[in-house]
């Protein structure tokens, strides 16, 4: 092979080569073009189902939150039917004649006569203090239970709204032992306009209970406020304290 021979040869194969790179470098480019183009895809539809996923979570929390309403809704007048039972009962001990002679005909137990006398007294006064305040607790397990929407989820609103049905049962109830004890020292000795039995034979207990009953309401009111505070302050205390645990987490 001569020198010309040699040099055309030569050029071949670095053609051949320099060719072959080229197909190759070609072929890569793609690759990683087609590689970019899957992973922006694959970004795509991994942010398409985490809306989606994250809209459906969404949308369970809320339904679970608004049969934590319904059931809030439900227990709420119980509860307010029970504290009306315990309430009565205490007020029956203090006074009788404030049932057998007001509070037993006012509900219908009793229609004529001037004191209604039942074999056993304290189921009807059950039946009073439960139907004198079941209904309380139909607008306040309303609005503690909208209210307790605001906490992060059912289980949160559900106990954090029996804390502050409690807490407005509390208030009422301390609020009608004041009643009680300024119809007992105080009205009891200045006299009411209220309308009284003529047959009354112990009108200071009665007055004193009647007085009571009247905060009682009043406490019912106090109370709701004091219960939409707490439930409120229990939110921002559970934030606090998940915020603890992701920081102490780190």
């Amino acid at each position: 092979m001569d020198f010309c021979q040699g040099s055309i040869v030569y050029r071949y194969v670095v053609k051949s080569y320099i060719d072959f790179s080229k197909k190759i470098l070609t072929s890569c480019h793609l690759f990683v073009y087609t590689t970019n183009r899957l992973d922006r895809r694959n970004k795509i539809q991994l942010y398409c189902s985490y809306i989606i996923v994250t809209s459906n979570r969404k949308k369970t929390d809320n339904l679970k939150k608004y049969l934590t309403l319904i059931l809030i809704i439900g227990l709420a007048p119980i509860i307010g039917g029970l504290y009306g039972i315990l309430h009565d009962q205490l007020t029956y001990t203090i006074s009788p004649e404030y049932y057998t002679k007001f509070k037993f005909y006012q509900f219908g137990l009793m229609d004529l006569g001037n004191e209604a006398i039942f074999p056993n007294p304290r189921i009807e006064v059950s039946a009073v203090g439960f139907m004198a305040t079941w209904w309380m607790g139909l607008p306040i397990g309303l609005i503690l239970g909208l209210v307790g929407l605001v906490h992060k989820d059912n289980k949160q609103m559900f106990r954090a709204t029996l804390k502050a049905i409690i807490v407005t049962v509390i208030v009422a109830f301390t609020t009608g032992l004041i009643g009680l004890a300024y119809g007992k020292l105080y009205l009891a000795n200045t006299g009411v306009d209220w309308w009284l039995p003529d047959n009354l034979i112990d009108t200071s207990n009665f007055v004193a209970v009647g007085s009571m009953h009247n905060f009682s309401y009043l406490g019912g009111l106090t109370g709701l406020i004091a219960g939409t505070i707490y439930s409120v302050r229990q939110k921002r205390k559970y934030e606090a304290t998940n915020i603890d645990d992701k920081n102490g987490s780190l």
